[in-house]
């Protein structure tokens, strides 16, 4: 079937979602019409944009979600305060919800998974409204094609109830939904529809078909909401089919949505392999998941043709390692610089849509090693500060998986960044496998709304910064601009293998220079930088003398640091953001 057809289709099957909200007879839909849909996202202030005289307020929360969302975690009572002498606390980093930062007229970089919705681990009711007070600007939403069309049928039959709510109530919350198409079907009748769930295969032949029509229905129904769309999700196998999959996809969406942006890829193994391009004498995993990259990217970008403008495109990674910094070592060093070439080489943009550490040891999944790797909340924030950091340093958008735990048919997947029921896979009543509901916000909660405060579309990266620490620890630098005024940031931490023990590491007072960046605050008005823990949120006024020299492009300094990042900060940015 040509893509002309499908986009036919498209409009037939919107004509019978407009039949059966008036009462028409298709029962999947019957009585679950779709919402009134939001105001389009030209509508929202942006940075051309005046912010309007009343910002629109934020959305309401329960009792319940409020008294999680106001009292510090019982783990944090364990985060003690800067020692050193001179440190004298100012406060701490106040949240900014995404309500208040779109009234600003801004955005951000920082996005949050809400991921497994589709297969019933996560229900979105019971986090939603822990969305706009942690101050994101996107949320990653499973839409799976298997949850939606439960019945095999000509013509097909689509239940888009639950994908409804999500997305109505992701876009109530103030973000925008990016809506992940996939994975296969696996219900009777569904052939070469290929395996519903991560690792599985492919659609093919009249699967295939079934699931653009899948796609084109979806991406109707929505286009008025929704203009980010991922297709598939860590492909490993089968490359011939994957490539030629995601061309036929991504020009099918952009001829019904020509404003669509596509993410491709979302590969876990781009953080390591890419060291080497060509002639490589490594491990022959490597080389395979090497070529499925370098592949997948060219035949995307030969075949995509000129409906689907490089500059819409994303190319998704997942780089799950308990070296959480790209620069920990050469190798993974060089794997990333790679990458971001080749990507921007091709004019794509580099995002990194999935990655986020356990906060208890686990058996399974990702980084969980067997049980052998003993995870706490505070590893947890580590790791994910570092993680959210680092890409920002980079100019990647990034995001953490996930919002709240994830009650999987086999175990719990610790790594929300919220706390829920007791995992139990012989209760199915009301949620699958125990209790669902949110019991409590993680130390990697507040920590990440630390980083939705201070870090908007104002912050940019300064690769050129020239800073140097002593081994084994990195720095990274920003410049926010704000009413036509530039202000530092300058970020700094040790680089540990994570998990280590909570009480191991402590603050250890190491020098910082940098010949490519200084205070110019300091120089002009002689306003002290701020010291800034972005684990508990705390803000200190630092003592004379530790910053020992500086210049509007070069400054030393001397402050404390751990394996969490510190930030100094031109005073300025902190202006409203402490409570």
């Amino acid at each position: 079937m040509k893509i002309r057809n499908y986009v036919r289709l498209a409009g037939a099957v919107s004509l019978a979602f407009a039949l059966a909200a008036c009462g028409g007879d298709d029962p999947a839909d019957a009585g679950s019409p779709p919402a009134a849909g939001p105001s389009a996202p030209g509508a929202q202030p942006g940075p051309d944009k005046p912010a309007p005289d009343k910002p629109a307020p934020n959305p309401s929360v329960s009792a319940a979600t409020r008294a999680i969302l106001d009292a510090d975690p019982a783990s944090y009572a364990a985060l003690a305060p800067v020692a050193e002498p001179g440190y004298t606390l100012l406060g701490r980093i106040k949240p900014r919800t995404t309500v208040e930062l779109k009234a600003q007229g801004l955005t951000s970089h920082l996005m949050i998974g809400g991921e497994t919705t589709d297969r019933n681990f996560s229900v979105f009711s019971n986090w939603r409204e822990y969305l706009n007070p942690l101050g994101t600007t996107k949320v990653r939403i499973q839409s799976g094609w298997n949850d939606i069309e439960q019945t095999i049928t000509t013509p097909a039959t689509y239940n888009f109830a639950k994908l409804d709510e999500i997305i109505d109530g992701a876009i109530e919350q103030k973000h925008e939904p990016m809506v992940f198409l996939g994975y296969g079907n696996v219900r009777p009748g569904c052939t070469d529809c290929g395996g519903a769930g991560l690792g599985g295969s492919f659609p093919t032949g009249a699967g295939k078909e079934r699931f653009l029509n899948f796609v084109a229905a979806t991406v109707t129904r929505y286009k008025d909401k929704v203009t980010d769309w991922q297709i598939w999700n860590e492909p490993t196998k089968d490359l011939e089919t994957y490539k030629t999959l995601i061309v036929e996809t991504a020009k099918l969406i952009k001829q019904i949505q020509p404003n669509a942006k596509l993410t491709i890829g979302s590969w876990y193994t781009v953080h390591y392999v890419l060291s080497c391009m060509e002639n490589c004498n490594d491990s022959a995993d490597n080389q395979d998941a090497r070529n499925y990259i370098l592949t997948s990217l060219k035949y995307f970008n030969d075949n995509k043709g000129p409906t689907v403008p490089a500059e819409d495109v994303y190319v998704a990674f997942h780089p799950y390692t308990t070296s959480v910094d790209y620069d920990q070592n050469p190798w993974d060093a060089r794997s990333m610089d790679n990458f971001l070439a080749l990507v921007r080489g091709y004019g794509f943009k580099p995002r990194m849509d999935e990655n986020g550490a356990p906060s208890t040891p686990c058996m399974t999944y990702a980084m969980c090693d067997g049980g052998t790797k003993a995870w706490t909340e505070k590893n947890q924030a580590k790791y994910n500060l570092r993680r959210v950091l680092g890409d920002l340093a980079r100019g990647i958008e990034t995001s953490m998986f996930t919002i709240s735990d994830l009650h999987y048919n086999d175990a719990k997947n610790t790594k929300g960044l919220l706390t829920t029921g007791v995992w139990d896979p012989n209760l199915d009543t009301p949620f699958l496998n125990g209790d669902q509901r949110i019991a409590g916000k993680k130390i990697a909660y507040g920590a990440f709304q630390n980083v939705t405060a201070l870090f908007d579309s104002r912050m940019e990266p300064v690769t050129a910064h020239g800073c140097t620490a002593p081994a084994g620890y990195t720095a990274h630098a920003w410049r926010q601009r704000k009413d036509g005024v530039e202000a530092t940031v300058i970020g700094v931490w040790k680089m540990t293998r994570l998990p280590v023990p909570d009480t191991a590491e402590p603050r250890a007072v190491v020098q910082v220079s940098c010949n490519g960046i200084g205070f110019g605050g300091l120089a002009a008005t002689g306003a002290a930088p701020r010291y800034v823990d972005m684990m508990d949120g705390r803000v200190y006024d630092m003592p004379a003398g530790t910053i020992s020299a500086n210049a509007p492009g070069a400054v030393t300094m001397s402050v404390p640091v751990a394996d969490w990042p510190a930030l100094v900060v031109d005073a300025r940015v902190l202006e409203g953001a402490l409570r």
